[in-house]
């Protein structure tokens, strides 16, 4: 079977939401593809966003080696996709790099459809599962009955707060990284444990175990859109690119919506 290959763009958020335009877009001709994700690329952030993922010198970049490294396992448990590498060079069929050139309305609207605006070909039904992770083992299985939440430093809603959780501190688990979850529980005086990951493959399969996501628009929520498990979003004003679609699925702008949804979902 022959293959066709897929240069990567942005950030692993990017990269998840590219899946399914990748998978009907090979379907569509009976065969499987190969990810080639480059290393290093300086990041497109607003002006102050803080990310973790950074380069040997220190500079925000989309995807570094650890990065690939935890995301490679995840990706290549898909069916549709044959492998995955870092860009060096190889041959190319589709360069979804394109979209940082070319106008496709970055970076408004929903991320999963912008690839659509140069590859036609992949346009697919987002309210449909994308990504699939292996049977739960009994480590995984510790979530099941427990929200998972996570809050990065960037694409926040200033009009919310997260102090109600109190009540509900021992029934959640914080993912993300530990400054992350340190800054999170300082801030709203909460003590929601830690769930550390070897990989996003061991992440991927604690999300699609819990009983449901609630977070930003971030990597975190980009995997519990495309299993579309039950998921709250907190939506970011100066930037809504993330429109969760299909399954049980709720986004807020502030307060009074957010305790509605998580108290619908926490029963």
């Amino acid at each position: 079977m022959s293959i066709v290959t897929f240069k990567t763009y942005g950030g692993l958020g990017d990269v998840i939401y590219a899946l399914p335009g990748i998978r009907q877009a090979c379907s569509n001709i009976g065969r499987k593809a190969s990810l080639y994700i480059p290393l290093d690329v300086p990041s497109m952030l607003y002006e102050g966003a803080v990310h973790p993922t950074k380069d040997a010198s220190g500079n925000t970049v989309t995807v570094n080696r650890k990065m690939f490294d935890m995301i490679q396992p995840l990706l290549k448990q898909q069916d549709y996709i044959e492998d995955v590498e870092i860009f060096q060079g190889q041959k190319i069929h589709v360069d979804l790099t394109r979209l940082y050139t070319e106008d496709v309305n970055m970076p408004w609207r929903n991320i999963a459809k912008w690839p659509v605006m140069l590859y036609p070909d992949m346009a697919s039904d987002l309210s449909k599962q994308w990504l699939y992770v292996s049977a739960p083992t009994p480590e995984i299985l510790k979530v099941t009955g427990r929200f998972i939440v996570n809050q990065t430093e960037r694409y926040n809603n200033p009009l919310v707060d997260y102090f109600f959780l109190k009540d509900f501190e021992q029934q959640g688990f914080f993912v993300g990284t530990e400054e992350e979850h340190s800054k999170f529980n300082k801030k709203w005086v909460l003590d929601i444990e830690y769930l550390p990951v070897r990989d996003f493959l061991q992440l991927a399969q604690y999300i699609s175990s819990c009983k449901f996501f609630m977070g930003g628009q971030s990597f975190t929520f980009s995997l519990a859109e495309a299993l579309k498990i039950p998921r709250i979003l907190q939506i970011c004003r100066s930037a809504a690119n993330v429109q969760p679609v299909g399954g049980e699925c709720y986004e807020y702008l502030y307060q009074d919506p957010l305790e509605y949804y998580f108290q619908k979902l926490i029963q």
